[in-house]
């Protein structure tokens, strides 16, 4: 789920770990980019639960794109929101996080 990092995101790390270790009550960054990928993340945070973080940030693109769908257009049934939703889901408990 990590993309390749460039030359341009490679820039900036210095700047999330900045951030991470100088701002009151922040324990780690991400950068995630609109799809979900990890750009970067905080030094001290472990690749894998970065890219945890990335999965679950995606998730809520998901819910926020569906839930605009079905109110702004009324494309979607609720119950078509929700299987999704759930399904989706439980992809990710049981394929990506750890178990």
């Amino acid at each position: 789920m990590t993309a390749p990092q460039s030359r341009q995101v490679n820039q900036f790390g210095w700047l999330v770990n900045n951030f991470a270790e100088h701002v009151p009550g922040v324990a780690h960054a991400v950068v995630v980019s609109v799809d979900g990928v990890l750009l970067t993340s905080s030094s001290r945070l472990p690749a894998e639960r970065a890219e945890h973080r990335a999965v679950i940030r995606a998730y809520g693109g998901l819910v926020k794109a569906a839930m605009r769908e079905w109110v702004r257009d009324g494309s979607l049934e609720r119950a078509d929101v929700r299987r999704l939703l759930a399904r989706v889901l439980e992809t990710i408990v049981q394929d990506v996080l750890p178990g």
